[in-house]
């Protein structure tokens, strides 16, 4: 079922259910197995889906928040880099030996998780070069300063954790979603059917239950 077409579907069931209880169409029906007790299991089947509807919608909000804080702090630490990186390209303009060493020119990582260990390494290797960390204070770059963007990569790892968490949980109540409306349109149908057969003659209360009437 299209995600665009569940808040009418629910709406059609309500109005099916509604009206397949009132007397003249619910009676007819009862010999065939369509009765109080059906409606009342279709009301809470209904019911289920509306909860487990509400509850995927809410995990997909909080999969979107925890992709928007991933990002934020990515683009923090992408920022991070490329201004010690423009530091250093400067610094180390004559020094290639520990521009090499440290992974100065080293192209950068397309994958994710490779990107984070790509920049965690190349800070942990700038602090490994203490005379350069003296050097760089001419640059207002401090080993805190360095060490801070150290704890910015591990937070993002942290809230990349978190986002993967999160679209196991979205996922996971899709999943719930989907069945719990499968089998919401199975009591939908077996109403629709056995009024095909209960009101054959009765093609107005059929449309109200949104059986097309030929």
């Amino acid at each position: 079922m299209m995600i665009r077409s569940i808040s009418k579907f629910m709406m059609m069931v309500k109005t099916i259910i509604t009206n397949a209880r009132r007397a003249e169409i619910l009676t007819p029906m009862k010999q065939f197995g369509v009765d109080e007790v059906f409606m009342d299991e279709c009301d809470k089947k209904s019911k289920e889906a509306s909860d487990i509807i509400a509850k995927q919608k809410l995990e997909y909000q909080e999969l979107d928040i925890a992709y928007d804080n991933a990002y934020a702090k990515r683009d923090e630490c992408e920022k991070n880099i490329k201004i010690l990186s423009n530091i250093l390209k400067l610094h180390l303009r004559d020094n290639e030996e520990i521009a090499n060493r440290i992974g100065l020119y080293k192209p950068k990582k397309s994958k994710i998780d490779e990107r984070i260990d790509q920049m965690q390494s190349f800070f942990l290797a700038v602090i490994e070069e203490p005379n350069l960390i003296n050097e760089l204070s001419v640059y207002k770059i401090t080993l805190a300063i360095i060490e801070g963007y150290i704890a910015d990569i591990q937070e993002y790892k942290e809230l990349r954790s978190i986002v993967k968490s999160e679209k196991g949980q979205a996922e996971n109540a899709t999943k719930q979603r989907d069945k719990v409306l499968e089998e919401l349109e199975f009591y939908v149908d077996k109403i629709r059917t056995i009024a095909k057969i209960s009101l054959a003659d009765s093609p107005q209360l059929l449309e109200e239950l949104n059986v097309k009437v030929k």
